[in-house]
């Protein structure tokens, strides 16, 4: 039994099954599953993604396209670089929404929060305490 399943054309099966399942894990899984698969697709292989999985590149931190839909509870985007460059999270569906925002540095740079759909003026600031522990990581 051993040795039929250590023949060389089942493990070279084997092993070829699962270099295919990494590379289309790499090229079409979620981008949410790591920050460095949502590096690689989002800065090196954007443009060989199919249309519906390519993200829109934008100055503005808070402008991307989420191509799973409404489903997804928290969206986090990294910069080039590995840090933490935004964190969104839905509240109780689409009545309210928290954002966070970090500079290239990883100092937390805003956060808002929306209730009911509408943006209070409050804007939260980060404490100097996180402004602190930021600035020596």
């Amino acid at each position: 039994m051993v040795k039929k399943l250590l023949n060389p054309i089942v493990v070279s099966a084997f092993i070829l099954v699962l270099v295919l399942g990494s590379l289309s894990h790499l090229c079409y899984g979620s981008c949410q599953t790591s920050k460095y698969l949502y590096v690689v697709q989002y800065y090196w292989m954007d443009s060989y993604l199919p249309e519906w999985a390519q993200s829109s590149h934008s100055s503005d931190f808070g402008d991307f396209l989420a191509p799973y839909g409404s489903g997804v509870r928290e969206w986090k985007t990294w910069s080039r670089s590995g840090n933490v460059q935004s964190f969104t999270s839905d509240i109780n569906d689409e009545s309210g929404h928290t954002h966070k925002f970090w500079y290239e540095n990883g100092a937390p740079s805003k956060a808002w929060c929306f209730l009911l759909g509408v943006s209070p003026d409050l804007e939260i600031l980060p404490s100097s305490e996180e402004l602190i522990r930021a600035s020596h990581s």
